[in-house]
């Protein structure tokens, strides 16, 4: 699927073909300048490559008010200080 006119990738492609493989079919392609094979390539990641995910898993019984409440209660504590002696500098 080689051309040296990069507008002819569209219809070469033809209309079975999926977005993801569209873009991918663009960013493969050496004949398309580079800063549209950039933007198909950034527009295609997210869909290719997993993304990292954080999940917060709260123990039955315990809701989460409860939770932030003893979170509010500990930063109102006392302030943990580090001792710390400044060394003069030469």
């Amino acid at each position: 699927m080689k051309s040296d006119d990069p507008y002819e990738l569209a219809t070469q492609i033809g209309n079975d073909v999926t977005p993801l493989e569209f873009l991918r079919a663009v960013y493969c392609n050496p004949a398309v300048p580079l800063p549209v094979r950039m933007r198909a390539a950034i527009e295609a990641a997210p869909f290719v490559h997993p993304k990292l995910a954080v999940t917060a898993l709260v123990p039955i019984g315990e809701d989460f008010a409860s939770k932030l409440d003893r979170a509010v209660a500990r930063s109102r504590g006392e302030l943990k200080i580090i001792g710390h002696n400044p060394m003069d500098r030469p």
